[in-house]
């Protein structure tokens, strides 16, 4: 789906940590929605409502809001940086706990490359995110809401300028929930969140 070589290398570097049995690139189409709708209706992720559009996520119980911003972290190179009313924490420690979390999870799963264009695709601030993950949730929420798929893929041609999103949910949640930004390196990564 593209030749972007800091694309493909971050997800090849994510793919061989989680030990992913299959990448599958999202193009954001009403027949790729459809097929996702049905695939996590049976797998038990998803309740359809067959008398309107709308799709109820079933999942594990999270924390409050409360219990959440404790488990969300701010991870810039000193303490200062990110800013006094956020949670922070060493980027190498971060990247360290969450590879941790994250080696050999997904094992028989998918991971779902999810590029999205935040902003106007035509707007001088339009911005391309790319999200990894095996949530079905995570991509149904993005292509009702976001440009995905080839429009963000051609808009980002063989720039390595893109935020990188990962988002895993372990089946052993929510006991290692952590969410991690790093504004340095344009990404966030969340476990079981």
């Amino acid at each position: 789906m593209t030749s972007n070589a800091a694309l493909l290398g971050w997800v090849g570097r994510i793919a061989r940590l989680t030990q992913a049995a299959e990448v599958a690139w999202c193009d954001g189409s009403a027949a790729e929605r459809r097929q996702m709708v049905a695939s996590a209706a049976m797998a038990g992720a998803l309740l359809s409502e067959s008398k309107r559009p709308s799709h109820v996520r079933r999942g594990l119980p999270l924390p409050s809001a409360q219990g959440l911003d404790r488990l969300t972290f701010v991870c810039t190179p000193t303490r200062a940086e990110s800013g006094s009313a956020n949670n922070w924490m060493a980027p190498r420690v971060a990247y360290r706990k969450l590879e941790r979390l994250l080696r050999d999870s997904l094992g028989a799963g998918t991971l779902y490359v999810v590029p999205d264009v935040v902003e106007e695709p035509a707007s001088r601030q339009g911005r391309v995110l790319v999200e990894l993950t095996n949530s079905y949730h995570g991509i149904l929420s993005m292509g009702v809401s976001a440009r995905m798929g080839r429009e963000a893929l051609h808009l980002l041609g063989e720039s390595s300028a893109f935020s990188r999103g990962l988002h895993i949910c372990l089946s052993n949640a929510p006991k290692h929930l952590l969410v991690c930004h790093f504004p340095q390196d344009d990404a966030t990564w969340s476990v079981s969140s």
